[in-house]
């Protein structure tokens, strides 16, 4: 399923519609507490900013308490490159204090 299938109320901005296409390849929902966190699959690396904007677009088309996506890459995209957005992820589930990483080089 594609996330224009499975988000049908959200109505992307012309930033946001060529990653409507994405493949949606798990979803798990508490809709008691209107909750909602999808696995999706690239073959491309989506940056972090681009995740965090489309969640925030389709929690608010929602109404939602809490959206997250979890992007699945194939290991081949696994690069020095990919790391800073790595250590922005961390950053934001709080898995590391920001000063942890504070000084590093890859």
């Amino acid at each position: 399923m594609k996330l224009h299938e499975r988000f049908k109320k959200y109505t992307p901005s012309s930033e946001m519609q060529s990653y409507m296409g994405l493949e949606v390849t798990k979803t798990k929902a508490d809709v008691d507490n209107r909750m909602i966190e999808i696995t999706i699959s690239s073959d491309y690396i989506v940056s972090k900013n681009i995740l965090y904007k489309l969640e925030s677009e389709i929690k608010a088309a929602y109404e939602l308490n809490f959206m997250k996506i979890i992007p699945n890459y194939p290991k081949e995209l696994f690069s020095k490159e990919y790391i800073e957005d790595l250590i922005k992820e961390a950053y934001r589930d709080g898995a590391i204090s920001k000063g942890f990483f504070q000084d590093y080089s890859v």
